[in-house]
């Protein structure tokens, strides 16, 4: 009995310490902290830190151990987390960490023991400001294309996403700029016509700089052109050179063909009486660009600007302010042959258009259906909005960068994608509501992405002997070029042949078989078809035979394999399975 009282007795005291120590936390406050997670963080606000960067505040909450700041760069949704560790007692951060002129909004969540509350919703965008102490980025890339004999066509390449430049112009190189442009109000664009004072058969020179808050950047390195003589005028439209050298001295092929009808004035880069190259017939399926030794003298990958009879009348005098037809990226090759025949993008002169918006400052290339399909157009590094004029309809884009790079001489390509493997693209209409929709590309742009080729890399080297033989490859009927347009591999050269990844979905495959690629020598004639007047050629293939499967595996994306070719003639020509050489280098196309 006694032994019961005693027990009953201590089970009362516990239960007594366990009510005591129960209201102490609730009078304390903890119970509620403890039990359940966070609410979202009400009341964000982003605002510029004068100095340090942008600020962000909240309206503080009882209950959270730590807030969590998440930045969102354009109109991205996939965030940088910049603080994970920011106090519970805290009502603020400051971002110090942002790219000048770059837009950014930001979200809170905050955290305890519990969990993590949902995100804020975003601020609104703030331009990142400049720190204490910092000056605005230089611009580069400056340049100044002669309009004639009293106006001069300047443009350059972004700096940090400035909002505003102003264009300084001297007589001589070292001597007195003097701001000719944005001083008043600041140019929003990387290009302006100088027309006001110029003399003939004179020489400029010109600077810009970047402005940010009142703030100049160092003044940028210099460009120089010289006016034209007085009188003199774009050439008249019919003396431009229209002649067809597709079978003799050609730079490079097009092909005109598809909606519209249209003749055309190809330019070598920016319009300009000095930049045009010849004059390309609609309907022409490889046309020829004459090999003018003033205007093609080194190997290099530049924009071919083309423009219609009647845009090239209408702004002859002033050609670097006419709108482009239509606008893709060539590739000469100054040292080997340029077979690749570009396409045109051909529409009906009506109006409609897709304008990209490109702040990476990488030539970027949009392609229709695919990152080999057709180009839709070019625009060069730099350029923050470009237009590319195209008919109704539904465009699914992907935007592809291009670099050649000089030192290595080589051209590469390459696509966004994600990391699911998902490639960035995406779906645009065209349409009497939507004539003129926007490719955003920094919304696409977002941190998560790489780049990739999108290929394998074939190095085919031909070496038979004897008198050597010309091979190609080719994937069924289809012959496969190189990046410069060479397709074949004479005795003793290589060239280097990218085999695309197939296509599913929006994905492209990380592997790829060879099956249906063959290497053999193929020959060329030219009949002109019937009543066309254009050149189109007729194959005949030689003994093709099968490319040897890699052992043990497929071809891999964004890997370089070697082929050798040996023999003394057609008849005994042996193809050597492909051997792994090394990787495709992706060093000129940096995410950030």
């Amino acid at each position: 009995m006694k032994k019961n009282w005693l027990t009953g007795l201590t089970v009362l005291a516990a239960a007594l310490m366990l009510v005591l120590f129960s209201t102490c936390d609730l009078l304390n406050g903890k119970e509620d902290e403890k039990a359940t997670i966070p609410a979202t963080p009400t009341g964000v606000r982003a605002g510029e830190a004068p100095g340090e960067g942008i600020q962000i505040t909240w309206d503080w909450a009882t209950g959270v151990d730590k807030y969590i700041i998440y930045r969102f760069t354009g109109a991205s949704n996939s965030p940088l987390e910049l603080g994970a560790n920011v106090s519970g007692s805290a009502s603020s951060y400051i971002d110090g960490s942002g790219l000048v002129g770059t837009n950014y909004s930001y979200a809170v969540a905050a955290r305890n023991s519990q969990g993590t509350s949902e995100k804020s919703s975003k601020t609104i965008a703030v331009p990142f400001p400049l720190k204490t102490g910092e000056r605005p980025l230089t611009p580069t890339g400056i340049e100044a294309v002669v309009q004639g004999p009293d106006a001069i066509l300047i443009t350059w390449v972004d700096a940090a996403n400035a909002p505003g430049y102003k264009v300084y112009r001297s007589t001589t190189e070292n001597g007195i700029y003097t701001v000719v442009a944005g001083n008043g109000t600041l140019l929003n664009e990387k290009t302006y016509l100088d027309n006001s004072g110029l003399s003939a058969s004179t020489e400029y020179f010109y600077k810009v700089v970047s402005v940010i808050g009142g703030v100049e950047s160092d003044r940028s390195g210099f460009a120089k052109g010289t006016t034209s003589s007085a009188g003199s005028v774009a050439p008249n439209y019919n003396s431009i050179d229209i002649t067809d050298y597709s079978t003799g001295n050609y730079a490079f092929l097009v092909k005109n063909v598809g909606v519209g009808n249209t003749e055309l004035v190809a330019f070598k880069g920016t319009p300009a009486p000095d930049t045009i190259i010849g004059r390309v017939p609609a309907g022409a399926y490889t046309h020829g660009i004459n090999r003018d030794p003033a205007k093609f003298t080194s190997t290099t990958g530049f924009a071919l600007t083309l423009l219609t009879e009647a845009e090239y009348n209408a702004k002859k005098t002033l050609l670097g302010t006419a709108t482009a037809y239509a606008k893709i990226y060539v590739f000469y090759n100054h040292t080997g042959t340029n077979e690749k025949v570009y396409e045109i993008n051909a529409h009906g002169n009506t109006g409609y258009s897709i304008k990209l918006q490109n702040r990476r400052s990488m030539n970027v290339e949009l392609r229709r259906n695919g990152i080999n399909g057709t180009p839709i157009g070019f625009a060069p590094d730099g350029v923050a909005e470009t237009e590319f004029y195209v008919d109704t309809g539904d465009y699914q884009l992907y935007p592809v960068f291009i670099k050649y790079n000089t030192t290595r001489g080589e051209l590469v390509t390459v696509y966004p994608k994600f990391a699911n493997g998902d490639a960035v693209t995406n779906l645009i209409g065209v349409s009497y509501t939507s004539q003129h929709p926007i490719f955003d590309l920094e919304s696409l742009l977002t941190s998560d992405y790489t780049f990739s080729t999108g290929t394998a890399y074939l190095i085919i080297d031909n070496r038979t002997d004897g008198t050597g033989v010309g091979v190609q490859v080719k994937k069924g009927p289809d012959i496969q070029y190189s990046a410069e347009g060479v397709s074949t591999i004479n005795g003793t050269q290589t060239h280097i042949i990218p085999l695309f990844m197939t296509k599913v979905g929006v994905n492209y495959a990380s592997s790829e078989s060879i099956t249906g690629y063959t290497i053999g020598q193929t020959g060329y004639s030219y009949p002109i078809p019937a009543g066309t007047g254009a050149m189109s050629p007729e194959v005949v293939d030689v003994n093709n035979q099968p490319l040897p499967e890699i052992v043990g595996s497929n071809l891999q994306v964004d890997k370089v394999y070697r082929v050798v070719v040996r023999g003394s003639n057609i008849t005994n020509l042996v193809v050597y399975p492909p051997v792994l050489e090394g990787s495709v280098s992706l060093e000129d196309f940096p995410t950030e």
